[in-house]
Parts: C-alpha cells; sequence; structure tokens
C-alpha cells in the first residue's frame, strides 16, 4: 500500500529547499531491529 500527501494543488509538502515523502512499511517489521518509538508500539499493542 502506497500513500501520498500533498496539498490542495497536489504539491508534495517541502522542507528548506527539500520536498518531503513519507514510506510506511506495513510488511516485515520487527520490533527487535526496527527504529521505532516504544510508547508508539504499546499503543499499537492495547
Amino acid at each position: 500500500m502506497d500513500i501520498t500527501l500533498t496539498d490542495n494543488h497536489s504539491r508534495l509538502p517541502k522542507f528548506e529547499d527539500h520536498y518531503v515523502v513519507w514510506e510506511f512499511n506495513f510488511r516485515d517489521f520487527d520490533v527487535s531491529i526496527d527504529l521505532q518509538a516504544p510508547e508508539a508500539i504499546q499503543l499499537l499493542r492495547s
């Protein structure tokens, strides 16, 4: 699944002079090795 966030003119967000995109990995995520926020994992598990 891909998600693209744009404004109402279909423009990607910018930070300084760079366009910003986010990647969400919903497959093969491993809390023991992948970068994550422990409080977010706890919230998802509750």
